[in-house]
């Protein structure tokens, strides 16, 4: 019985694939429908992990555990737009809008901010001078941190040029390089799936 949710997946992964590379009227209604059906049982899993993570929530704030107020701000927010969405106008409402620009958006903002400040300081243990591979990493950001401040084209006009140039071609053979193996060890976790490799889900 353990087996028939991996082989069952194994079964629907196989036909959607399969649909990728033949061209079969049959295989692609099938797949078409699986993915219907796909989004539908995701759509009540999230529904369910929104009243799970409510509950647990409320839980905690009946009880005054530690971090209840935390736990009062999130419950706020979880109930605070699927009111103002269903209640005020749907997703497009100006109080649903209010509350994704100004709470959200400002949320967000925050985030990245204090992002910022890890990424100086990665960026600061990254670039320290103690390698060849260093020195041309270091010389490449600072150029195209000169190209990209609108202050410094003043200096050379040349900046700008150069910023891109580094950016899209050493760089963007970089990114490729790793997208290329994202998507090759992506591949090799799905045939590992398929084949039965991976039975952690299982047991």
């Amino acid at each position: 019985m353990k087996q028939l949710p991996l082989r069952l997946g194994i079964a629907i992964c196989g036909l959607i694939l399969l649909d990728h590379f033949l061209l079969i009227n049959l295989l692609r209604n099938l797949s078409k429908e699986i993915l219907d059906y796909a989004a539908i049982v995701t759509a009540f899993a999230m529904g369910l992990g929104f009243v799970s993570l409510s509950i647990r929530h409320y839980k905690a704030i009946k009880a005054r555990r530690e971090g209840w107020l935390y736990s009062t701000i999130l419950v706020m927010g979880l109930l605070s737009f699927p009111v103002a969405t269903f209640l005020f106008g749907g997703l497009r409402g100006r109080l649903g809008m209010w509350i994704y620009d100004n709470i959200y958006g400002s949320i967000n903002a925050t985030f990245y901010s204090i992002q910022m400040f890890y990424v100086c300081s990665g960026s600061y243990r990254v670039f320290r001078v103690k390698s060849t591979q260093a020195v041309v990493l270091g010389i490449a950001a600072m150029l195209v941190v000169f190209g990209r401040t609108p202050a410094l084209e003043g200096l050379w006009a040349g900046f700008p040029n150069l910023a891109d140039w580094l950016w899209k071609v050493p760089g963007g053979g970089a990114q490729r390089g790793i997208v290329i193996g994202t998507g090759v060890g992506t591949m090799a976790a799905g045939v590992r799936y398929l084949l039965g490799i991976e039975r952690s889900s299982t047991q």
